[in-house]
């Protein structure tokens, strides 16, 4: 299971969490994921390849 949302237009939180299932179930108990990403305006961004230099 997996969720996340934006907080607002640059900021974006997530949390998911996963469960076993087969032999391993009785050893674990799933296993929780928090994450966090931030998005920077760049407006001029010029991206490079190596293909042209």
């Amino acid at each position: 299971m997996a969720a996340q949302f934006f907080a607002n237009s640059n900021l974006r939180i997530g949390y998911a969490y996963d469960f076993s299932i087969g032999a391993l179930q009785g050893y674990s108990g799933g296993t929780h994921e928090i994450s966090v990403g931030y998005f920077f305006n760049r407006k001029s961004l010029r991206m490079g390849t190596p293909r042209y230099f």
